[in-house]
């Protein structure tokens, strides 16, 4: 698939995902008014506030398919961990505070709610939030894009909330009149605590990764080993004296820095037949990873590689 390819499937994505959630807010916040549940009330504030970030989302990826600048000499590429570390923040602090409510419900007696509209509203969350979920999750890497992949991880958050409300409504329907009516109010602020509880290391581990990359840190190791297994391949053919790599991944560029240790026999005719290698350097990285951006300087004397 190529680059344009990519980008419009990408948009695409990212509008069926800011869509969905704009639908999924409106519902749930008018259920949650019908049925005075705090559960529904947290799904339709996540999804409104992620859809609000959907529309920042939309521009940012139009921002990156865009070539670099007098603004922004390196592209527009930091705009996009940058963005998924404000939304992990974001989600967090809506997390945050439905615990808090959810604690204090549970300290004053618990919440009354519409059993039978909220298992309605619940089961036609739980199969529209998955349904996009899954198909943002295919999308994902083909397109090597992580708004999108990250916009899969919100939904499988909500589809989980959505889903766990319709069990749990389900088994307060079914205990209704039983001995165990009397703690019943306790349900809705209960299942709140519980899916912030298990829902908080989703926007946890995309905040930590992304900060990484705010932060300039090296990528992970088992990207760092391919890239100079490939890297090695690529420069064989010259058998330079020593090689240095420095890698960097920034959204879903990654910027290597090359110093290539020639040899003092080797031959240079003229600077054409240095760009011939540095050409077909970066053609074969790219055939691993289009997204590569390399920088490559020769010198005689490793010392300049430090």
């Amino acid at each position: 698939m190529d680059s344009d390819a990519k980008n419009r499937l990408e948009r695409f994505a990212l509008k069926l995902s800011a869509g969905g959630n704009l639908f999924m807010a409106v519902l749930g916040l008018g259920f949650a008014v019908q049925t005075h549940s705090e559960a529904i009330l947290l799904d339709g504030v996540f999804s409104l506030v992620v859809f609000a970030l959907s529309i920042v989302t939309l521009k940012v990826a139009h921002l990156i398919a865009r070539p670099d600048d007098d603004s922004f000499h390196f592209g527009y590429a930091h705009f996009e961990p940058l963005l998924n570390v404000f939304k992990a923040l974001i989600i967090i602090a809506v997390c945050a505070f439905a615990l808090v409510s959810a604690i204090d419900d549970l300290a004053h007696g618990g919440r009354q709610f519409e059993v039978g509209q909220a298992m309605i509203y619940a089961l036609f969350a739980t199969l529209g939030c998955f349904a996009i979920a899954f198909y943002l999750r295919s999308v994902g890497p083909r397109t090597g894009s992580s708004l999108v992949q990250v916009d899969a991880t919100s939904w499988m958050i909500d589809g989980m909330i959505s889903s766990a409300v319709f069990f749990t409504f389900g088994l307060v329907y079914l205990l209704q009149g039983s001995v165990y009516a009397a703690y019943l109010p306790y349900a809705d602020p209960g299942l709140v605590a519980v899916l912030v509880i298990i829902t908080l290391p989703f926007p946890l581990k995309i905040l930590k990764e992304n900060m990484k990359e705010v932060l300039l840190f090296a990528p992970d190791t088992k990207l760092q080993a391919e890239i100079e297994r490939y890297f090695a391949e690529a420069v064989k053919p010259y058998d330079c004296k020593e090689t240095s790599l420095r890698i960097w991944k920034t959204g879903r560029q990654i910027y290597l820095n090359v110093h290539l240790c020639l040899r003092e026999d080797f031959p240079i005719v003229d600077v054409a037949c240095l760009d011939r290698i540095r050409e077909d350097i970066d053609t074969r990285m790219k055939t691993y990873n289009p997204n590569i951006i390399i920088d490559i300087s020769y010198i005689g004397d490793p010392k300049w590689a430090l």
